[in-house]
């Protein structure tokens, strides 16, 4: 074999890993997205089952306001627990892919 020709495997070696790897990343980045709007889905579920809970009971004194003032900054907390908990996977993320 040749230079040349052992020199074009090589080549064509590279860009096949950068390809796979690229791809690796876009799976990756999919699938943590998924699982972030999983989450917020799940959470924004409980808040407003919470709310009608609140308005159903409020027969029993609860302030319906106060409730769901509560329950609002309930959803806020959430909301930037997993903006911090995607930052966190983003940088893994990042990390792990620059270790290929």
């Amino acid at each position: 074999m040749d230079m040349e020709r052992i020199m074009a495997i090589i080549d064509a070696s590279y860009q096949t890993r950068a390809r796979m790897e690229g791809a690796l990343r876009d799976i990756d980045r999919r699938a943590l997205n998924a699982m972030v709007q999983e989450q917020i889905a799940e959470q924004e579920y409980i808040v407003t089952n919470g709310r009608i809970e609140a308005a159903l009971s409020e027969g029993t004194g609860a302030p319906l306001m106060r409730v769901s003032r509560d329950m609002g900054s309930a959803v806020t907390i959430v909301r930037e627990a997993i903006g911090s908990y995607r930052y966190r996977l983003e940088e893994l993320l990042h990390e792990s892919s620059t270790r290929f």
